[in-house]
């Protein structure tokens, strides 16, 4: 829960306006118009997890 309210948090300070999410996909955003590949909301935490 702790990633995706980090997801949602920066894509509301970043003024993105929408959020793709998808099974093992990385988060692409789109913020003005353009559609963008978020790798840093994909990394791996320090646990290993994705």
């Amino acid at each position: 829960m702790k990633r995706f309210e980090n997801i949602i948090n920066t894509a509301i300070k970043e003024s993105m306006s929408d959020i793709y999410i998808t099974g093992e996909h990385p988060v692409v955003t789109r913020k003005f118009g353009d559609i963008q590949s978020i790798s840093r909301f994909t990394e791996m935490d320090p646990s290993g997890n994705r």
